[in-house]
């Protein structure tokens, strides 16, 4: 027997000929095959079982070329494999693919591909780690939605809700019931949307149903045809997860991730092949609109901004306001090019008409310029007619969870007659204006931002959040915030027990997650958490490759506790986090109402507890007036959890005025193993330095609260020693700004970057050696 290849591509086993000088059976002739005789019964049977098993295989290829509606004996594409980037059509760019767009509420079809396997993912590029898109979605416990409609109630296709089923999205959200039938129905949109209520599937699904309808399907090789951006690289790798998931029934759909600290000549090569809807950062999209010639946005259909108050926050106005007009004027420029060609091709059937008429092909001729007059109505009524713009061509969507003074200007620069949902606009000499609206569904008023946005008094919170305070003496946060996460982790839960600890600054992460580890277990003689829970860290200074893999693996864990700064507080999603500890303050309340967000999501329970020093319970007040009501918990209550030091390390007990009573004895005995830490810091040059660092960049920050917050969080009010005691220092640094200083950290987040490059290399050498061998 021997294996061998038919004209047609298919494998096929052979008889070989015999001494006798037969000849073999024709490959192309599956009769001749199957009557081939051969020196053996045993090989006629084997022959006839493949050549079986192969008929077999070609039907069902046929059938489902035909059934993904290309056209009879016209395969769908292959779905790609992570990793591999193919050039073969780049120089394509879609221009010989000139297509008539159908309005995603009028196409037919609905362009189920329900075969699709886990298509529609963009390449992986390096610096993403170990996250695979599409792994991290997961379905809230949304109670308050099972009375209303359901997803193909709401106008979605048939295979698209049939996809948010099998991922468990039994039903929608009350913000999503609001917002989906304005995205169907082909508007801009204003959006206030309540942190954990489901937001994302907002726009995204609306994008997908619109993305899938379009006949014929559309080409990755075509460009973008959906932006969506977000002010941080992690909400960035959570919506990428998402549309992965939606888009597995639509492999000709390719999602794709542009975030700073990636690979650029990665990023260059995925734009070049075609993503088709994009999640990205402002910096990193604006960076390859301006230097990538072979991004191509003339098709975009579709602008998202995600968290729009925080971009403004972050200082992405100017950004903003530059992509927009950059992506105004490529597609103005690509309508421009489609009209100079429907003139060119009029004038052409005009000379063609008049040579006609002066001769005998005037049928033919005729032929030929109906079918060049259709040709160019098709490319009208792609781009909306003739004289349709490029914003009106293209749906925006802006949503945000405040009101933001600069909100207006970019509702107005971007948004073309939006429908507006949990907003009121108007229209004044000095522009566009917006105020909270009460709807039935929600009554409570809309958190004014970060500028003190007058009339809106009142913030909305998940009734199913427990909010707490703890007042603790500067020297005893360490402690306080020990006795919390043993608290919260001792007892473990069905569907695991995640904690978020949100600290003011990168240093302040970097210093706690090592006193935490395995600081704390080297002087205690035991591991704070147990074991089964990780503890992990997340903040801007670290590498784009850490912080991806810890965003996966935190949203993976069972149990965990996160160290991260305010990165973390917009818009993720991690599953089943339980607790919310703000070990150090917020400042605005819009921030304090954010970061809570993290929990109580999608109708699940959950608990926030705030740290706060004595001068700072005024802080109570504020919120109070907001509409935030916190109940206070007390410090003696988390005596049992405080950490104590080594039974042969303990010291005596002083009982002054019964304070050893009511956990009196367990401070005690926590400020001694404070001071056996603060002495194994001392003794540890890496500690001690990211101790001073630490301590530099909180009394930095808390020196930047605004004005408004300056009488209840003053620097004047700290008691720097025990402040310092609360970073294991024996006596605070003398000079607050003289270390630590952002070029300091860009040194060591470039070391570490040199280091991890060092590392890979070595890995990549030992493994060729290996193979070598």
């Amino acid at each position: 027997m021997v294996l061998t290849r038919s004209p047609r591509g298919l494998w096929v086993c052979m008889s070989r000929p015999s001494a006798a000088g037969g000849r073999a059976a024709d490959p192309d002739d599956p009769d001749e095959l199957l009557t081939a005789g051969g020196p053996d019964g045993e090989e006629e049977g084997d022959v006839a079982a493949a050549m079986a098993s192969m008929a077999a295989r070609e039907a069902a290829l046929r059938a489902e070329a035909e059934a993904a509606g290309g056209g009879a004996g016209r395969r769908a594409p292959a779905e790609e494999l992570e990793g591999v980037v193919d050039f073969g059509d780049d120089d394509d760019g879609g221009g010989s693919r000139k297509r008539r767009r159908l309005d995603g509420g009028k196409a037919a079809g609905g362009g189920a591909g329900s075969k699709g396997g886990a298509g529609g993912t963009a390449v992986k590029a390096s610096g993403r780690g170990n996250f695979t898109p599409g792994s991290l979605i997961r379905a809230g416990t949304n109670a308050a939605a099972s009375d209303g409609a359901g997803w193909a109630d709401l106008g979605l296709a048939a295979s698209l809700a049939g996809q948010l089923e099998s991922l468990g999205f039994a039903a929608p959200t009350a913000i999503q019931r609001q917002v989906l039938p304005v995205l169907l129905a082909g508007r801009d949109a204003l959006v206030r949307a309540q942190t954990g209520s489901g937001k994302t599937l907002c726009y995204l699904l609306p994008i997908i149903h619109d993305l899938q309808a379009q006949q014929p399907r559309i080409s990755r090789g075509e460009g973008t045809y959906a932006i969506i951006l977000a002010p941080t690289r992690e909400l960035s790798i959570q919506v990428l997860d998402v549309a992965s998931s939606l888009l597995r029934r639509y492999h000709w759909l390719v999602a794709g991730l542009l975030i700073g600290g990636e690979n650029r000549a990665h990023e260059k090569a995925r734009l070049r092949k075609g993503v088709t809807l994009l999640a990205a950062s402002p910096g990193r999209l604006l960076d390859h609109l301006n230097s990538t010639a072979s991004f191509r946005t003339s098709e975009l259909r579709w602008l998202v901004l995600d968290e729009a108050d925080r971009l403004l926050d972050l200082g992405f106005e100017a950004k903003l306001r530059e992509i927009t007009e950059l992506l105004n004027r490529r597609s103005a420029a690509a309508e421009g090019a489609e009209q100079k060609n429907c003139e060119e091709e009029a004038g052409e059937e005009d000379e063609e008409q008049e040579d006609v008429e002066g001769g005998s092909g005037r049928g033919g001729g005729g032929e030929g310029k109906g079918k060049k007059a259709g040709g160019a109505g098709g490319k009208a009524q792609r781009g909306g007619g003739g004289g349709v713009g490029p914003l009106e061509r293209r749906r925006t969507v802006l949503l945000s969870a405040t009101l933001h003074r600069q909100l207006g200007a970019l509702a107005e620069l971007a948004l073309q007659d939006p429908a507006v949902v949990g907003f009121e606009m108007k229209q004044t000499s000095s522009g566009t204006q917006l105020t909270a609206a009460a709807s039935a569904g929600n009554p409570s008023a809309l958190p004014e931002g970060d500028d003190g946005t007058a009339g809106l008094s009142t913030y909305s919170l998940p009734a199913s959040l427990r909010q707490s305070w703890v007042e603790v003496p500067a020297k005893e946060r360490l402690a306080a915030l020990a006795a919390l996460l043993r608290s919260r982790t001792a007892r473990q839960r069905v569907g695991g027990t995640k904690v978020v600890v949100f600290l003011s600054s990168c240093d302040g992460v970097e210093f706690h997650h090592h006193v935490l580890g395995d600081m704390w277990t080297a002087v205690a003689g035991g591991p704070l958490l147990p074991r089964r829970c990780a503890l992990l860290k997340l903040h801007g200074d670290m590498p784009q490759r850490e912080r991806t893999e810890t965003f996966g693996s935190f949203a993976k864990e069972g149990d965990g506790v996160l160290l991260c700064t305010d990165v973390a507080a917009r818009g993720l999603d991690f599953p089943n986090v339980t607790t919310i500890i703000q070990y150090d303050v917020p400042g605005a309340p819009s921030e304090y109402v954010h970061r809570v967000g993290r929990s109580a999501r999608m109708g699940a329970t959950g608990e926030a507890v705030l740290l706060l020093m004595p001068h700072e319970v005024p802080y109570v007040n504020l919120l109070r007036s907001k509409g935030v009501l916190l109940e206070q918990e007390q410090l003696d209550k988390l005596a049992r959890w405080m950490p104590t030091p080594p039974p042969e390390a303990a010291p005596p007990l002083k009982r002054r005025d019964g304070a050893a009573d009511g956990g009196g004895a367990a401070r005690q005995l926590a400020q001694h193993f404070l001071r056996l830490l603060a002495g194994a810091v001392s003794r540890d040059p890496h500690a001690a330095q990211l101790a001073n660092d630490a301590f530099r960049s909180y009394v930095r920050a808390y020196a930047t609260h605004g004005s408004e917050l300056k009488p209840v969080f003053s620097v004047r009010n700290l008691h720097l020693g025990h402040v310092a005691h609360a970073f294991c220092l024996m006596e605070p640094p003398r000079m607050v700004g003289g270390s630590g200083t952002a070029a300091e950290r860009k040194r060591r987040k470039r070391e570490a970057l040199e280091a991890a490059d060092a590392s890979r290399r070595r890995k990549m050498k030992q493994a060729a050696r290996r193979v070598a061998s």
